[in-house]
């Protein structure tokens, strides 16, 4: 199918209610090598090991992660798209493309284990919800605007940020299958914008693209139409974080109390952590982000150019009330 006629593909079933499924007992990492010996990453996975002794801990190295791909989406524009995004947003498309089709938990290789995640797997069998993700930080007002420019939050909740550095779903869950979709035209609109110039790939292109500005903003305004009623939105502990050095009140960057996310930030620049310090202070930094770029040597694979697969670009939205046009992506 060509991608003019994709983009003429409504799928129904993205808009519908689906037969509720339980939550496999699995939790899905993935890293750039099979061999995780950074020695913090080790004692998070043991942490996880410890205190969900009944999970499955399954990783995916990028070899393993893109072979994952070509299997379960092969034929697709998301495959295509795999292939001409950065490493990140590689990581990013892949935590949810792995969820929507085996179900089961997400967590980032920094993600500190509390507490057993049983609870969250009873409460999801029994229907009380079917997929759930942290509230990650309170933005401010002003720095919402330099989120999201010309809005400002309607209510509390669109206060908060939603986190993807750990998330839970059954199988094919429309929450996921929505952002999946959502991050496969956001990314080709970036990558058919930079052209060659992969260089000019800021964090918050990134971040906005296949990051947690995407699942904020899904969420948020998908919720006010009476969508994703079934989607928790998890609020952090009140315990003392583990992480000393962090910004932000207790309940920030966890997981509710099952985990804690330990901020490695092995790819962003330092300016993202100083704004969102800054904005703590009263201070908006509306701008801070202009001047962030990717560092290409950080670049574990090839970056291929868009022209590889797409003759025109296109600029069509599921935020924009278009909802399920890609639905060649998953089938």
């Amino acid at each position: 199918m060509s991608l003019a006629a994709a983009l003429l593909v409504v799928l129904s079933a993205s808009a519908m209610a689906v037969d509720a499924k339980t939550i496999p007992r699995t939790i899905i990492q993935t890293s750039k090598d099979a061999i995780v010996d950074r020695s913090d990453w080790v004692e998070y996975r043991d942490s996880l090991k410890r205190v969900n002794p009944d999970f499955d801990l399954v990783h995916y190295s990028d070899e393993e992660a893109r072979a994952f791909i070509a299997e379960h989406y092969a034929g697709t524009i998301l495959a295509d798209t795999y292939d001409i995004v950065t490493p990140i947003m590689r990581a990013d498309i892949f935590r949810l493309a792995a969820i929507y089709k085996l179900g089961g938990f997400y967590m980032d290789m920094d993600v500190l284990g509390k507490s057993s995640l049983d609870p969250l797997v009873e409460a999801i069998d029994n229907e009380e919800f079917q997929a759930v993700f942290p509230k990650e930080w309170w933005i401010s007002t002003g720095y919402y605007a330099s989120i999201y420019p010309g809005r400002t939050p309607e209510d509390n909740e669109d206060h908060w940020q939603m986190g993807q550095y750990a998330f839970g779903a059954v199988p094919e869950h429309p929450f996921i299958k929505d952002a999946l979709e959502e991050a496969i035209v956001r990314s080709v609109n970036l990558m058919t914008a930079k052209g060659d110039d992969v260089q000019s790939i800021r964090d918050v292109d990134i971040l906005s693209a296949t990051g947690p500005y995407l699942f904020t903003e899904l969420y948020h305004s998908g919720r006010k139409e009476g969508r994703y009623t079934d989607v928790y939105h998890i609020a952090g502990d009140s315990d003392a974080p583990a992480l000393e050095s962090r910004h932000g009140g207790a309940d920030w960057h966890k997981f509710g109390p099952y985990g804690e996310h330990m901020l490695s930030h092995t790819w962003t620049k330092p300016e993202i952590a100083s704004e969102r310090r800054m904005q703590d202070n009263g201070t908006e930094a509306a701008n801070a982000t202009e001047t962030e770029t990717i560092d290409p040597a950080n670049a574990e694979t090839e970056t291929k150019s868009p022209a590889a697969f797409l003759s025109t670009s296109f600029v069509v939205s599921a935020m924009a009330g278009i909802a399920g046009l890609l639905g060649v992506v998953l089938l």
